[in-house]
């Protein structure tokens, strides 16, 4: 499953999946973001575009610490590792500014929160001490394999399910009515907008299930639809 400790992480498909392309999609999906904040001449103006610079900035420079870690090996990660925290720490913490400010919802920020805690965790468990336990906790011991004079023992802890879900990294984000808001945000930023246009701003959720959302709007009357195939644009109803 993981890639041997003297290999380069480049080699290890599940790193290059979890760690480096999902950093890549948070980048995209902060430059999308970013794109449709426009500049208000309102006194704070230049601070707001400053943290708007900054966030972009940040995101850009967790990107590039992240590309390097592929040219080392998994036991290097360690080493690497806090490194990369203080990376996605700097993101986060920027976001929140940006948020505070109002120009970005706080809808947004909760998607860019939970897929940094996810990125997070998934370089914490590509860490060689952690992936070498994995398989330990995701095959627990059967009643087959358990001495007869204990079977006869009731235990306490067999009603408790086995903890192996945290251990593969999946999308944070699931919650209709979550991502139907977050459709509308995007739409009010940007009218006219395509699938894919939309579906910059959700990391780790496919064309399809944005397709889904935004037909699901269409048919309550928020959103309507002009064009056909890959000419369609989408926009909000006023």
């Amino acid at each position: 499953m993981f890639a041997r400790g003297a290999e380069r992480l480049i080699h290890d498909a599940h790193y290059v999946a979890y760690v480096f392309k999902k950093t890549e999609k948070v980048c995209n999906a902060v430059y999308f973001i970013t794109s449709q904040i426009t500049d208000v001449s309102q006194g704070h103006g230049h601070a707001s575009t400053s943290i708007v610079r900054e966030v972009e900035g940040s995101a850009l420079a967790l990107l590039g610490k992240v590309q390097t870690t592929l040219s080392r090996t998994r036991d290097e990660l360690p080493a690497i590792a806090p490194t990369l925290s203080i990376g996605i720490l700097e993101l986060s913490s920027k976001l929140s500014i940006l948020a505070a400010t109002g120009r970005l919802s706080r809808e947004h920020l909760l998607v860019f929160q939970q897929e940094l805690d996810t990125l997070e965790r998934a370089i914490y468990f590509h860490e060689p001490d952690r992936a070498i336990s994995m398989p330990k906790v995701a095959a627990p011991r059967t009643i087959r394999e358990t001495p007869k004079a204990i079977v006869t023992t009731p235990s306490p802890r067999k009603p408790t399910p086995s903890p192996a879900a945290p251990l593969s990294p999946t999308p944070a984000v699931s919650d209709t009515s979550s991502r139907s808001a977050l459709i509308k945000d995007v739409l009010m930023k940007s009218p006219a907008s395509s699938i894919k246009d939309i579906s910059r701003a959700f990391p780790d959720v496919s064309e399809k299930t944005v397709q889904r959302e935004v037909n699901t709007l269409i048919a309550r009357g928020a959103v309507r639809k002009e064009g056909e195939k890959r000419w369609s644009r989408y926009s909000l109803v006023s």
